[in-house]
């Protein structure tokens, strides 16, 4: 019978020819025939053995044949000690005077062993009458032959050896290792919850509140940490203990998104914003606010078009990198859009206002307001009391008049009316840009004389490393390294002044077409007393009403004529 690595039939063999060889040998050596035909006696416990292995448990068997092998070493050592003979007889050494197939079956058998109920940690006994048969490979391997298959542990072997009869931890299992789920990790910070930013510990900013976010195309929204797997474990028979498996999750569904191709990332499909609606998000290609822009949704930002179906409050502010579309009133807020700002609710805007936009603006109306645009501004009715600022300004429709404030131009005022018959103090300027293309020229040329400068200290240092080749027929390693460098640098500084030169170009045939430009201040029905017309170097300020008119400027200065239609594509002017 074979149990746990330990072979009873294979041991009671040894026993047999062990006792066998030894009762022989103390009979042939000795006078002691007594004894060793008692040791012959023995072998009828054996015959029994043979049959119990069958039939016995392993821990009986285990005490069965430890008991009789104590007992049978115990009656050869007393035989020693009464010096009836000497160990060497039956091929022992008076050292460890045990037969040697005593110690043989000893390390066969295993040292004994203790096996916790959950099978994950086994202790080890070492017989104290027997220690020294033992050290740690024979423990190690007796644990093996035994089926133990954990992780042995060296120091609860050496105090084992150290301590015969305690026992002592010598191998464990190993627990499994639970998976781990897989994880969406937001990647842009999507609380979008609404709560309003957190200034210091003693105050809140309520007007910024995080509820929107941009987002580009093909910009991640979310990654997947994929599941990671579980480790099985093992008890100390190296039977597998399951463990639990990781969980996947899925990306939340999100309109305008797509998983990509590794299904580790969920990205955005279009240029747009980000944000909750309920307990899930959506993003727009446009973001419409149906509502005023208040204290409810706080200061907006947007890659996208912002189409405000409400007003936008005083000490607001609106920005977005395309548009902005406000159906209501634009009160004391600041507007910022790359694109054109659309308000046909028009702008009171309380003297605070701040209106700029990279393109054109067009209003029902613009009352006390800051206004700077790119392009034209273009208003459905009266400005007053504004600052404005653009390449063209028109009023049109009914009372279609400017009243107060400071107008600036490019090229070109229009409305029904300008000033007011109570002489209300109003700036016509135009010309801006001259001034403006000045400075940039200025700016470009400087950028120029500068890039001239280093390239003429480079060309010297170049010069030097050429002449030294010449005369010394090679350059050291550092030498050659400066002179690479040099050559790098100098085509970079060329590179660059190619771009500035033609930029300077540019600019230059600007500036000329600037200065041959035809900049007028139109009226459809009056000019008042109170305007003053500003055209380059040239004012003009009307002492009496002028009825419709057209002023320009000519060598001999501002010229008024009658009022004279224009009609401008883009930044020309195409005649009628």
């Amino acid at each position: 019978m074979q149990e746990n690595g330990v072979n009873w039939n294979n041991i009671i063999s040894i026993l047999r020819k062990g006792l066998g060889e030894t009762a022989d040998a103390i009979e042939k050596k000795t006078e002691e025939r007594n004894f060793a035909k008692k040791l012959h006696q023995n072998t009828a416990f054996l015959d029994q053995m043979e049959e119990w292995i069958e039939k016995l448990p392993l821990d009986r068997i285990r005490r069965s044949f430890f008991s009789f092998i104590k007992k049978l070493d115990g009656e050869i050592l007393n035989e020693v000690r009464r010096q009836k003979f000497s160990p060497t007889v039956y091929g022992a050494t008076t050292e460890h005077p045990s037969a040697p197939f005593i110690e043989d079956v000893i390390l066969q058998i295993g040292p004994e062993i203790i096996v916790s109920p959950n099978k994950m940690a086994v202790h080890i006994v070492i017989d104290r009458e027997f220690a020294h048969t033992w050290d740690a490979p024979k423990i190690v391997n007796g644990l093996q032959r035994m089926g133990i298959q954990g992780d042995i542990l060296e120091k609860g072997i050496e105090q084992a050896l150290k301590n015969p009869g305690k026992p002592f931890k010598t191998a464990v299992g190993r627990c499994p290792e639970a998976g781990q789920d897989a994880v969406i990790e937001d990647c842009l910070g999507l609380d979008l919850t609404g709560i309003p930013t957190i200034v210091n510990k003693h105050r809140v900013d309520l007007k910024s509140l995080n509820w929107v976010h941009n987002v580009a195309q093909n910009q991640v929204i979310m990654k997947k940490i994929p599941v990671i797997p579980g480790i099985p474990g093992m008890d100390v028979y190296g039977e597998e203990i399951p463990y639990k498996e990781g969980i996947d999750a899925s990306f939340p569904p999100i309109d305008m998104t797509a998983v990509s191709e590794d299904g580790m990332s969920l990205l955005s499909l279009v240029d747009g914003c980000i944000l909750r609606e309920g307990d899930s998000f959506k993003i727009v290609p446009t973001l419409d606010i149906h509502s005023n822009v208040d204290y409810s949704t706080g200061h907006v930002s947007a890659e996208v078009t912002v189409n405000v179906q409400g007003d936008v409050l005083s000490d607001f502010k609106v920005n977005s990198n395309q548009d902005i579309h406000v159906k209501g009133t634009v009160e004391g807020c600041h507007l910022t859009a790359k694109g054109s700002l659309l308000l046909p609710g028009g702008v009171q805007g309380k003297s605070e206002a701040v209106l700029i936009s990279g393109k054109h603006i067009n209003a029902r109306f613009i009352n006390a307001a800051k206004i700077i645009a790119a392009g034209e501004v273009t208003v459905h009715g009266s400005i007053i009391q504004s600052y404005i600022r653009a390449r063209r300004v028109e009023a049109l429709n009914k009372d279609a008049e400017i009243l107060g404030g400071i107008i600036e131009s490019v090229e070109d005022v229009c409305a029904d009316v300008i000033g007011s018959e109570l002489g209300v103090r109003t700036l016509i300027r135009l010309g801006y840009d001259i001034p403006e293309l000045n400075d940039k020229i200025e700016h470009i040329q400087n950028q120029i004389d500068q890039l001239e400068e280093k390239d003429r200290f480079n060309q010297e240092n170049l010069d030097k490393l050429n002449r030294l080749q010449k005369q010394s027929v090679s350059l050291s390693a550092s030498q050659e390294k400066l002179k690479a460098k040099l050559i790098k640098n100098q085509k970079k500084i060329l590179d660059l002044m190619d771009v500035k030169r033609r930029q300077l170009e540019l600019a230059e045939e600007a500036h000329q077409k600037a200065l041959e430009m035809k900049r007028t201040v139109r009226a459809r029905k009056n000019i008042l007393p109170g305007v003053s017309i500003s055209i380059l170097d040239h004012t003009f300020s009307p002492q009496t009403p002028t009825g419709p008119a057209t002023f320009f400027v000519t060598a001999a200065g501002i010229e008024q004529i009658s009022f004279e239609d224009r009609t401008f594509t883009g930044d020309e002017e195409v005649d009628e």
